[in-house]
């Protein structure tokens, strides 16, 4: 009987004492319910979503805590967007969807590709400041032959001009160290936006990985890559190198602090649809599956932010890690 006694003490003192759990997200309850495709963190404090196919955006302005809709867009499935402060912003999507706002996303400007057919897609957008920024606009994809043009301005989005025409999809735009990046169905290109010097920094020729959806830096020069497949691509030594992770789709991926990287994606196994590595890309293991698929991971000053299907609004602090 003693014994038993010192057991179950034992017991609870070890869970009164325990670690917080690693799961510690902050949920925002919300009536929402509709799936959560992409995130925009301006600070720690106000950040922009928007629905998938539904047309709806949403605003924060404390954090997380709660989320209004601020405007109503058509049925219409945005793919990325892009805030430049709290006034100036931009969305794309498809089919050849293209806005601009600025005043706070209360209203868009609507700036569609009159070069291109009206069923094009535009997954891929970066903006590098209020005059400069550039689409990729997907062709042929239901044919099967996509090609994607890359547009670019240098007037705020009045103008636009044809400046490189990539065989392939091109889901994906990011500038990292004054180069542009491209990277789409199995393939990560330097100098996208240049016609004459443009290059496969990574071809996968057996057509593995598949769409490769983002690509980040860390504050060291650490670059990797998600892809749809469950791969992470890990840039070394000048070459690209490609490691399944998981059975599950990778969306996206955020660096958090030291050699801390998450990655996110849609669970379709067990395996979780979050993953985390702690040594800078090298090993990876499952952090959490209790929320639906995850479409989006993104980095503000002090804190981590992530959406996901059945309106999932995640938060959590940098410095809990």
């Amino acid at each position: 009987m003693r014994f038993l006694l010192v057991f179950f003490i034992t017991i609870i003192i070890f869970f009164s004492c325990k670690k917080e759990t690693p799961h510690d997200w902050q949920n925002t309850k919300t009536v929402i319910i509709e799936a959560i495709h992409d995130v925009e963190a301006l600070d720690d404090k106000n950040a922009f979503a928007y629905s998938y196919g539904t047309g709806n955006l949403y605003k924060t302005e404390n954090g997380g805590v709660e989320w209004k809709k601020i405007h109503q867009f058509d049925s219409i499935f945005f793919e990325q967007i892009q805030f430049l402060n709290d006034q100036v912003g931009w969305i794309c999507g498809t089919p050849n969807t293209l806005y601009k706002t600025e005043n706070g996303g209360k209203d868009w400007i609507d700036y569609t590709l009159t070069q291109e057919p009206d069923d094009i897609l535009i997954y891929g957008m970066y903006f590098k400041d209020l005059e400069n920024g550039y689409v990729a606009a997907i062709d042929g994809y239901k044919n099967r032959k996509p090609s994607s043009n890359i547009y670019a301005t240098q007037n705020g989005g009045k103008e636009w001009k044809l400046v490189n025409t990539i065989p392939g999809t091109v889901l994906n735009l990011e500038e990292i160290n004054g180069i542009l990046y491209g990277s789409g169905d199995c393939m990560i290109i330097e100098n996208i936006d240049k016609k004459e010097k443009w290059k496969y920094s990574y071809l996968d020729t057996l057509g593995k990985v598949k769409g490769i959806r983002d690509l980040q830096i860390n504050s060291q020069g650490k670059m990797l890559a998600t892809s749809m497949r469950g791969y992470i691509l890990e840039y070394t030594d000048n070459a690209w190198t490609a490691k399944k992770v998981t059975s599950n789709w990778l969306r996206n991926l955020t660096w958090v602090k030291d050699k801390t990287w998450i990655a996110v994606g849609d669970a379709y196994s067990g395996s979780g649809n979050m993953l985390i590595s702690y040594d800078d890309g090298k090993n990876w293991e499952p952090y959490q599956n209790y929320f639906p698929g995850i479409h989006r991971i993104v980095k503000s000053e002090n804190k981590l932010w992530a959406v996901g299907k059945q309106g999932v609004f995640l938060t959590k602090e940098i410095e809990s890690f």
